[in-house]
């Protein structure tokens, strides 16, 4: 299964919206907050669900979770935005979140830079910023491909 992970758009999302056509075996989109209104704008430009939460500027966005737990191909995936975890800090709290919710795979954005490791059995995944990067580097989505046995993240350039 290919799932397309975004974040941090910040109203700068037709960048990612012109890879959608790369993606056309996609079979689902999370983005991560911080603009849920660019995820619904996403939603409007694709036949592709979106899952989505709620960031730190989503002021409006009471009718979005701050964290979602979804099922994919038998894995257990948290999905935040990052800020209430403090991931500005540490994963320390993304950790617990994890743990409690007993996912294998949690997903956050907030600090607009890209992360790939795994901490006590959990894999951390931050796409980075599709609208702003703070790493240096540039901005970018995540494709994560997975089934029962393995999951695999490419990080890809906008």
């Amino acid at each position: 299964m290919k799932v397309l992970i975004v974040s941090d758009t910040h109203y700068r999302v037709d960048a990612f919206i012109s890879e959608l056509d790369k993606h056309k075996d996609a079979e689902l989109i999370i983005h991560l907050g911080d603009m849920v209104d660019d995820a619904i704008y996403i939603k409007n430009h694709t036949d592709i669900p979106v899952e989505m939460v709620r960031g730190n500027n989503d002021y409006n966005a009471i009718y979005v979770p701050y964290h979602n737990l979804i099922r994919l191909k038998g894995h257990r995936i948290l999905l935040t935005h990052g800020h209430l975890e403090k991931v500005y800090f540490g994963n320390t709290h993304l950790i617990y979140k994890a743990k409690e919710c007993e996912a294998d795979i949690v997903m956050y954005g907030h600090t607009h830079i890209f992360n790939n490791e795994v901490i006590d059995g959990i894999t951390i995944i931050n796409p980075g910023s599709a609208g702003y990067d703070r790493g240096g580097e540039y901005e970018s989505y995540v494709v994560m491909n997975i089934d029962e046995e393995n999951v695999e993240f490419e990080r890809v350039k906008l």
